[in-house]
């Protein structure tokens, strides 16, 4: 079994017989956990005890097994110190050791709003989304993003819950925050997020231009035909073309991207240019199928 005890409970001074609370430490070092138990509990027994004693006796009660015991004194500990975060993390423990979650939750809950730690506001997020509070989780989400301990997913996440709800604006936002952090707004998913975002408010142009900023600042962007295709699929394709404004001469040697190429002019009413484009495959002595298909 795990022992748990912070290292600011045994910084307290304690009050027992001189050199009683050393040799009770030196036994729980040496692994002599009976004798140190004997100590410690007399020395609670005796009355008054400090925040250590009470400590040093809980851990020992987990030790040897006995969770709700150790429980019952860490409880005792934190009606002396509301505010000692480390014994509200060491009762933590001990009520998920336990199984107790809504005591586990509750602790949780007090320890974000005296010195949140990412590891507790994530074992939150991970009870909130287990018990369906989606809104308490994204809160929490919101903080880790807030406090700069978000990551892709985070961002990801809170920002379908803002636009599932129809705040666009308010799930843009979300990636304001990463701008100086390129592995988070460069990443595939929330990129693909972001540009779709940008589309359902209308700003085409800036989309665009963060389209450009994607293909040709990350390793793990996409193709431009796939970034093309954000576009075609919310009902943009003139903007999809201009992706290709320079250089689109040399994408086209291949048959697969004069067809690509072609349904975008087709998806934009450009009919003439599509035509004129894939004229060739068409007449040629063996027309290739998927070419006369995409022109229909």
């Amino acid at each position: 079994m795990i022992l748990l005890l912070g290292a600011s409970l045994f910084a307290l001074t304690p009050f027992l017989l001189p050199g009683q609370y050393e040799l009770g430490t030196i036994y729980m070092r040496d692994k002599e956990f009976d004798k140190a138990f004997e100590i410690f509990s007399e020395a609670y027994a005796a009355g008054k005890p400090s925040p250590t004693i009470i400590a040093s006796l809980a851990r020992l009660y987990l030790h040897k097994g006995e969770v709700d015991q150790a429980i019952h004194l860490m409880e005792e500990l934190n009606k002396l110190r509301t505010q000692d975060a480390e014994a509200l993390r060491t009762l933590a423990a001990y009520y998920q050791s336990a199984q107790r979650l809504a005591d586990y939750t509750r602790v949780l809950e007090k320890l974000r709003t005296i010195v949140p730690r990412e590891s507790n506001l994530r074992a939150l997020v991970d009870i909130y989304n287990f018990q369906a509070r989606y809104t308490d989780q994204i809160s929490v989400l919101q903080e880790l993003i807030n406090r700069g301990w978000g990551n892709a997913v985070d961002v990801e996440k809170v920002a379908n819950f803002y636009a599932s709800n129809g705040q666009i604006k308010r799930a843009l936002g979300i990636f304001d925050s990463f701008k100086s952090q390129p592995k988070v707004i460069f990443d595939t998913q929330v990129m693909r997020l972001r540009l779709s975002l940008m589309l359902d408010a209308g700003k085409i142009a800036d989309a665009l231009s963060l389209s450009r900023k994607w293909y040709e600042a990350s390793d793990h962007a996409p193709d431009l035909w796939e970034i093309a295709g954000i576009f075609t699929s919310k009902g943009h394709p003139e903007a999809a073309l201009s992706l290709f404004e320079t250089g689109i001469q040399g994408k086209l040697g291949l048959l697969t991207s004069r067809i690509r190429y072609g349904a975008l002019l087709v998806s934009a009413q450009r009919h003439q240019e599509a035509y004129d484009l894939l004229a060739t495959d068409i007449a040629a002595a063996t027309p290739k199928p998927e070419a006369v298909e995409v022109y229909k």
